[in-house]
């Protein structure tokens, strides 16, 4: 038989070369097309749990925003995840394709053991540390709590948790006004007044009681027979001075009457012993009290550097927009033309606008009035607490003026703040004109850019912050109060949130 040459054989070590190396590149392409799907697939993942976590980031935002809207108060805000009750939640929120769920405890970042650090109901880790206020300068001026995000995008999950802590927005609480000018003589409980100018017709009211909220560190630097981190009792503060019925008369008249004043409070024997102003600010020291009080201030000066220190009463234009967002969104939003210019006025009642024509265009109270009671105050379960933003878009705040609002009572449930009610009312470029002869109760806060001004019998707890313009009650049969109620339940709009550490609870 005749061999195969050295050809045929090399031939043929070509061809198993040649399947070998295209076997090879087979494994090598499959190889590379599995690792690529599997990047293409990774980078998807990626892609994902990054949309999931801004979506979680979202939730926190939305969440932080809600705060603020009015809805929530403090004591609500207290008690999540405490006393029985549950976190607060959002409703789920949706973004393009993704979503996010957000809730809120309260939380002690402080506690030794990590534990602890959470709400342990009803009164354990967490829920043990709360303070009962938001009061600055009593050792709880920061109370702190959890936002829990979740953010998903669809087939992807992130977590994410936020401490936040909460303290007041540094708005007066109680009564703040330019000017303070009672014609009749109202009562006035556990709660004080301050003006940037006068006070007028002091005798004619009557301040009783302890202020809810300020110590009294925060109007005087010493006192005697009393402790600074005490409550202060109810009085009146003017940096332009304070005067008596008497047109003119002042309260402290300097020497003679040795800086103190025990007979300016009509009804409340020496209550005037802790009222302070301007004019008594040259004045030697008081060195005794006044009989039926315990302990006595420093002396009775009230300066504009006082002043200047006590409070922040006039809101920017971003809280101003935030709480106008939060009006339209879930209380009641008003554009009105100014005071006697026809035109119609455009109000948003939890986010469903409406177009209104008043009979009187240059009289608003029985048109705003009408909205609340028959849209939001009455008829709608649930809405306890929200804002009301009323705007003129034209004219002077003196003469622009909102009427009664109807009914918002009360606040007397110190356990269970959703029995509570309670409005934040903010009018820009006018004030408000109330009549009460319906014995009108509210509860909240009013603030103006105008007067306010009343008649008939009225009830009101909480606070009025005009500071452009003049407060002034026209009828004996009318009480302004500061409960502990209302300090506990401080509305959202006087709180500011204040971010701390951040987390993904997932990484």
């Amino acid at each position: 038989m005749k061999r195969f040459g050295d050809g045929w054989a090399q031939r043929g070590i070509a061809m198993v070369t040649v399947l070998l190396v295209g076997a090879s590149l087979t494994a090598v392409a499959a190889v590379a097309s599995f690792a690529t799907i599997r990047e293409f697939k990774a980078g998807k993942d990626d892609r994902n749990a990054a949309l999931a976590l801004s979506y979680a980031e979202a939730g926190v935002d939305r969440f932080i925003n809600y705060m603020k809207s009015g809805r929530l108060t403090y004591a609500k805000m207290n008690t999540a995840g405490c006393n029985g009750k549950p976190a607060i939640a959002l409703p789920p929120g949706q973004i393009a394709s993704g979503s996010y769920t957000a809730s809120l405890t309260v939380y002690d970042p402080n506690a030794a053991t990590p534990a602890d650090r959470f709400p342990i109901p009803p009164s354990s880790g967490a829920c043990a540390s709360r303070p009962d206020s938001p009061h600055p300068g009593q050792g709880n001026d920061l109370t702190y709590f959890l936002i829990t995000s979740t953010g998903t995008n669809p087939a992807a999950s992130r977590t994410v948790q936020q401490v936040v802590a909460l303290t007041p927005v540094g708005l007066p609480i109680g009564m703040y006004a330019r000017q303070f000018d009672p014609k009749a003589h109202p009562a006035f409980t556990n709660i004080s007044s301050v003006s940037e100018t006068t006070h007028n017709d002091r005798q004619k009211n009557q301040f009783s009681g302890i202020d809810s909220y300020y110590l009294i560190r925060d109007f005087f630097s010493s006192v005697t027979g009393r402790s600074l981190d005490e409550h202060i009792p109810a009085a009146a503060h003017a940096v332009g001075g304070i005067f008596l019925k008497n047109s003119g008369t002042p309260e402290f008249t300097g020497p003679t009457s040795g800086y103190k004043n025990c007979s300016g409070n009509t009804g409340v024997a020496s209550q005037s012993l802790w009222d302070s102003d301007g004019s008594a600010g040259s004045g030697g020291p008081i060195t005794s009290g006044c009989a039926g009080q315990v302990g006595y201030p420093s002396n009775s000066s009230f300066s504009s550097t006082q002043l200047s220190n006590f409070a922040k009463p006039r809101l920017t234009e971003q809280d101003h927009q935030a709480l106008k967002e939060a009006a339209k969104a879930y209380g009641v939003y008003c554009a009105l033309p100014a005071a006697g210019i026809a035109g119609t006025a455009t109000c948003t009642v939890k986010g469903v606008s409406n177009t209104y024509t008043p009979a009187a265009l240059a009289d608003y109270k029985g048109m705003v009035q009408s909205v609340l009671n028959g849209s939001l105050i009455p008829s709608v379960p649930g809405t306890n607490t929200f804002v009301v933003y009323i705007e003129f878009t034209g004219g002077i705040p003196s003469l622009n003026n909102i009427g009664l609002l109807g009914d918002v009572w009360g606040c007397t449930d110190l356990s269970n703040p959703d029995n509570n009610k309670s409005v934040v009312v903010v009018v820009r470029n006018g004030g408000a004109d109330w009549g009460g002869a319906g014995g009108t109760k509210f509860t909240g806060a009013l603030l103006l850019d105008g007067n306010f001004t009343t008649t008939g019998s009225l009830t009101i707890d909480g606070s009025i912050i005009a500071p452009n313009g003049t407060i002034s009650f026209g009828s004996s049969s009318q009480l302004m109060t500061l409960s502990d109620c209302w300090v506990e339940n401080m509305p959202g709009p006087f709180l500011k949130s204040v971010p701390g550490r951040w987390s993904e609870v997932d990484r």
